[in-house]
């Protein structure tokens, strides 16, 4: 699933950072300067999600087993459960960024 998602992404002309867990994540968000971001539902997403809602990063969580297909967290974190939401997901909260809130 990681695969076809970084496709996706790159396809979009996004660019894929991978990390393996909460702590390379936090490591890699404390070095790249990330537009928006994508994580993969874990029993440890809510603490990277609240790094990138510090930050004010756009962020999007493909939640594969999540009871509703879309659910907002706030203005800048969405998750969805099917991968095709992904790419427009983080498109939606990119112009959304560009408007008065």
């Amino acid at each position: 699933m990681a695969n076809e998602l970084a496709t996706r992404i790159t396809q979009a002309r996004g660019e894929v950072v991978h990390a393996a867990n909460t702590l390379e994540a936090l490591e890699r968000l404390r070095i790249v300067d990330c537009v928006a971001a994508v994580l993969m539902q874990q029993s440890d997403t809510a603490e990277v999600a609240a790094r990138l809602r510090e930050n004010h990063v756009p962020c999007c969580i493909l939640d594969k087993a999540a009871q509703k297909p879309v659910k907002v967290f706030g203005q800048d974190t969405v998750a969805v459960d099917d991968t095709d939401l992904v790419v427009p997901t983080l498109q939606a909260l990119l112009a959304q960024r560009g408007k008065p809130r």
